[in-house]
């Protein structure tokens, strides 16, 4: 039956600005490789701890002493990540302007109230609105986990909180309902650790807004807005013209706690 042991030389650590570690191991009673290394990777654990500073696993070795004898090492370091982001413009449509000047022929142009795009047909009047550009924060993280970490639990947290895309709490310095998780896609080096990228977009909560003369609106970030409106006549124009006779700020997205996804706060 193999066996695995600590080495006497093993546990060198380093603290400071680069802290590393090193574990090793004797293996006895297997001529076969895959099993000595199945009983490496069982005996080291996923991180280990120097001076505060939690380690993960960076490489793993594994040398023949002869007689179904082996050396095993598995060394530690800091866990990297990288971090990219974007600031451009989306989309948004909005159904109000921020102003408006209305000019008319020979009279006063009915008065829309920075409505945008209005239209009338046999079915009423409809506010059209329109599409422009809106600024977005999008940025991805890449983490490296240990191998030991990326199971089937945690692949199941990962679409869990894919299913529920929006922040529960504050995370990354964002309040709750600002961010939504875009996804994550890894990759295992060899039988080291997992390379994993993760995607966000961020939209910011808004509170005081107003619609026509209904004011007061609060709307997180991943919220949606839309507004019912009515037909009122427009005494000067002798015309029906478009009023907010109702906001509504609807939850079209789940939220769920950004730390199951297990790459801090």
């Amino acid at each position: 039956m193999a066996t695995i042991s600590e080495a006497k030389d093993s546990r060198k650590c380093t603290d400071g600005d680069e802290p590393s570690a090193e574990l090793r191991f004797n293996i006895a009673g297997t001529e076969d490789d895959g099993e000595a290394r199945t009983l490496l990777l069982g005996a080291a654990p996923p991180t280990w701890t120097v001076g505060g500073k939690t380690l993960v696993q960076k490489q793993r070795s594994l040398d023949p002493a002869g007689g179904g004898h082996w050396k095993g090492s598995v060394t530690y370091g800091r866990r990297e990540s990288s971090y990219q982001f974007e600031i451009g413009g989306g989309s948004a449509h909005i159904t109000e302007a921020l102003d408006q000047t209305s000019y008319g022929y020979e009279a006063a142009a009915p008065e829309m109230n920075h409505r945008i795009n209005v239209t009338r047909d046999r079915n009423g009047v409809t506010v059209n609105g329109l599409d422009i550009d809106a600024p977005t924060y999008a940025w991805s993280e890449t983490h490296y986990l240990p191998a030991g970490a990326v199971n089937a639990a945690y692949k199941a947290a990962l679409f869990a909180v894919a299913a529920a895309p929006v922040n529960q709490y504050a995370w990354r310095g964002f309040q709750a309902g600002e961010v939504k998780f875009k996804g994550a896609s890894g990759q295992q080096r060899g039988e080291e650790d997992w390379a994993i990228t993760f995607k966000f977009e961020a939209s910011p909560n808004a509170t005081g807004l107003s619609v026509g003369n209904i004011t007061g609106i609060s709307k997180k970030g991943w919220e949606y807005l839309w507004v019912l409106y009515e037909e009122v006549e427009d005494g000067a124009a002798k015309v029906l013209v478009p009023s907010p006779l109702g906001v509504y700020v609807a939850k079209v997205y789940a939220e769920s706690d950004f730390s199951l996804l297990g790459i801090g706060v």
